[in-house]
């Protein structure tokens, strides 16, 4: 029916940073689990391509708002998620929460967002499963179809 529809496109999109004040008081932050094969240091884009180019790696990096719902669904189900941590041993991969996120594509309203780059920082063109928004990623399940695609063409 039209309704559920409805409801299943609603699910699916992302936490428009416009409505933060509605969103702040329903989130408590998060955390990536200690395990989580993530770079530590700076998140600008010299730094991530130059790790990139140095481990020889294609890059990731996860754009998040620590008062956004759908980033702290995102990071828990990457949390519990085995595949995710040797998939993302296969990456630099990085988190660039709040304003670390602003360098990259800080113009799209939306949390979270995620880009792929080579290993010489050229952006590897990977889109999740929403058209309208196509850097969201949701769960840990549409991150990792992205992540294969992106090492696919890395």
């Amino acid at each position: 029916s039209d309704l559920e529809d409805e409801d299943d496109a609603e699910e699916k999109a992302p936490t428009m940073i416009n409505e933060a004040d509605d969103e702040q008081a329903e989130s408590a932050g998060f955390e990536f689990g200690a395990d989580m094969p993530l770079e530590h240091g700076p998140t600008d884009q010299a730094s991530v391509f130059a790790k990139a180019k140095a481990a020889g790696k294609p890059a990731m990096v996860v754009a998040s708002k620590s008062w956004c719902p759908h980033c702290k669904d995102l990071v828990e189900s990457m949390n519990a998620d085995p595949a995710m941590k040797a998939l993302l041993s296969k990456f630099v991969a990085f988190h660039a929460p709040d304003s670390q996120g602003e360098a990259w594509h800080g113009d799209i309203g939306y949390v979270p967002r995620a880009f792929f780059y080579n290993k010489d920082g050229q952006q590897i063109d990977v889109h999740g499963p929403n058209a309208q928004y196509p850097y969201f990623f949701d769960s840990s399940s549409s991150l990792q179809a992205g992540m294969q695609t992106a090492l696919s063409q890395a």
